[in-house]
């Protein structure tokens, strides 16, 4: 059974099994930039791409910088995130 839908995409009868951030890990150099992207899994099987509606941060700006609208990382120096 597909979930129901609410105004606009949003779903509103459907329970989110799982947030998935793509690539879960990665290993990147200095100068480097990488797309995060953000999928959503839902009970009824169903996957969607919500990157639009995730808000990014950064754990240590010294190394990773991260467009917070869009997930867009740009690595800056180096070290190991968490």
């Amino acid at each position: 059974m597909d979930c129901e839908r609410g105004s606009g995409s949003l779903r509103s009868r459907c329970d989110l099994s799982q947030l998935e951030v793509i690539p879960a890990r990665s290993s990147v150099t200095k100068g480097a930039t990488l797309q995060l992207q953000v999928k959503a899994h839902y009970s009824d099987g169903s996957v969607e791409d919500v990157t639009k509606w995730a808000k990014f941060a950064s754990a240590d700006e010294t190394v990773a910088k991260v467009d917070p609208a869009n997930g867009q990382v740009e690595i800056i120096g180096h070290g190991k995130a968490p």
